[in-house]
């Protein structure tokens, strides 16, 4: 391939010559290649060209690497520039869509990276340049040209205003697992977002973001309780009418709501896995009539940790929230601390939590107003399977609408421990099976409770009266004896 390759200087005009054939382009920077080690196939930069477009004018060597000064199709887009290898076009090893034809027959010039990074389209990447133009570009790039893809960000930290991610787009930072970056960490986490205030970044049908870690631009960690109280803004919103949303192995730290779907219009189908959060509101949906998967997500005071005594673990919010015709979410394996409200269902149906747990800092009863499992308003046919709650004012409270008293919810099996009150029925209709109640905090069943089953209830250190409220109430659940263990 080597024969007849060769690069022939013509002042700000360059003509590049192989096999004979002569093309002209505008190249910048060339360099003729003269020794056997380039001719004979090892990778070497021969010139600049203007942009993609240019690239079909430009033939070379094997190995030959040509720089653009522009990424971009058809001039989309006038931002960053790439790197293209030239390889026999039955040999090309990456997506057909960062391929380009070339001068030489037969062989293609493919992109060197693996797939768009934002410095293509003028990404600094130093967390204090406005990245977001570069940013949305390489996004806008992705769905206008090919329908979709992934915007691979570079371990930097790109500080950005809102963006809004096309139909399939995405956003990925580490492909590895993810860390759980801990306060002295933070400040200089790589694959991140640096949002300024007011900033979301909005994900719509079919969109992805993983592997990055999203943070506002001008905090410093380990944050204080007077630094929190001030955090604002939503980080990531999920759009109405957006279906197969998915968000995975991602910190979220410093908002005052990490994910956000508000029931402006349904959403299906988005699955959330892997997260690590720290805000003042976790992830709150609404309007999930589809399916949605929550898995494996830990929202705890990552940024605050490490401050000792003055360590602020207490968030106001609620860690996840179900809302407004939330029907058939999954929640497995989900955990919070500190919060105020742990998980909340509110007019929701048929929702699974399995493996779940709420915990928080121990604090004498009468200062724990918080709640771990809150299910409320026309919450019914949900489920609690194995979960746990520990260090509240209430562990699980059902108080759904008195005016609907068939209104039921199950509990099945789980542990609540040292609460307040373990287990408070203040309305509606409930199955509590296999529960074990431990150290502090027994049952309480109010006068709107429309009664149930309490079957198969173990009590440990739970002082009498283990089971109290209002007696009627009381008549209408159907128990069996309970196990004490001491």
């Amino acid at each position: 391939m080597g024969k007849g390759c060769g690069v022939a200087n013509a002042g700000r005009r360059q003509v590049l010559g192989f096999g004979g054939a002569m093309v002209t382009a505008g190249f910048v920077d060339l360099h003729p290649l003269t020794s056997p080690a380039e001719a004979s196939g090892l990778a070497v930069q021969v010139a600049n060209v203007q942009d993609t477009a240019a690239l079909a004018h430009v033939g070379g060597c094997a190995g030959t690497v040509v720089q653009t000064s522009v990424f971009n199709w058809h001039h989309a887009t006038a931002l960053g520039g790439a790197r293209y290898l030239l390889v026999p076009q039955e040999v090309r090893t990456i997506d057909q869509r960062w391929v380009f034809a070339s001068a030489t027959r037969d062989w293609v010039w493919q992109l060197v990276e693996a797939q768009p990074d934002p410095a293509m389209f003028g990404a600094q990447g130093d967390g204090e340049t406005d990245d977001t133009a570069a940013l949305q570009a390489g996004l806008n790039y992705l769905s206008h040209v090919f329908g979709g893809g992934e915007l691979v960000l570079s371990p930097r930290r790109y500080r950005s205003g809102s963006l809004s991610l096309p139909r399939a787009t995405g956003i990925v930072g580490s492909r590895g697992g993810f860390a759980s970056h801990y306060p002295e960490t933070l400040s200089a986490s790589v694959y991140t977002l640096v949002l300024d205030v007011g900033a979301t970044v909005t994900m719509h049908e079919a969109c992805t973001m993983q592997g990055v870690v999203l943070r506002p631009h001008g905090m410093t960690f380990p944050q204080g309780i007077d630094q929190i109280a001030h955090w604002e803004g939503t980080a990531i919103t999920i759009a109405p009418e957006s279906s197969g949303v998915n968000i995975g192995r991602c910190m979220i730290v410093g908002f005052a709501q990490a994910i956000l779907a508000a029931g402006l219009g349904p959403i299906y189908r988005c699955r959330i896995e892997d997260v690590n959060l720290d805000c003042l509101n976790g992830i709150s949906l609404s309007d999930v009539p589809d399916v949605a998967y929550l898995s494996r997500i830990h929202a705890w005071n990552f940024a605050s940790t490490g401050r000792r005594d003055a360590n602020a673990v207490e968030r106001p919010g609620v860690a996840f929230r179900l809302a407004k015709r939330a029907d058939w979410v999954k929640l497995t394996d989900c955990f919070c601390y500190g919060y105020e409200i742990g998980f909340e269902l509110e007019d929701v149906a048929d929702c699974l939590l399995t493996g779940c747990g709420a915990d928080h800092k121990q604090r004498p009863s009468a200062e724990a107003s918080s709640t771990g499992f809150k299910l409320h308003g026309r919450a019914r046919n949900n489920r609690l399977i194995g979960c746990q709650a520990a260090a509240q004012g209430r562990g699980i409270h059902l108080t759904t609408n008195a005016a609907e008293p068939r209104l039921t919810n199950h509990i099945q099996g789980g542990e609540v421990w040292d609460n307040g009150v373990a287990l408070e029925i203040s309305a509606g209709h409930a199955m509590v099976s296999d529960l074990a109640v431990r150290v502090r905090g027994g049952v309480v069943i109010g006068v709107a409770a429309a009664g149930g089953r309490l079957s198969g209830l173990s009590f440990d250190g739970i002082a009498e009266p283990r089971v109290s409220g209002d007696e009627a109430a009381i008549g209408r659940f159907v128990s069996d004896k309970p196990v004490v263990v001491s």
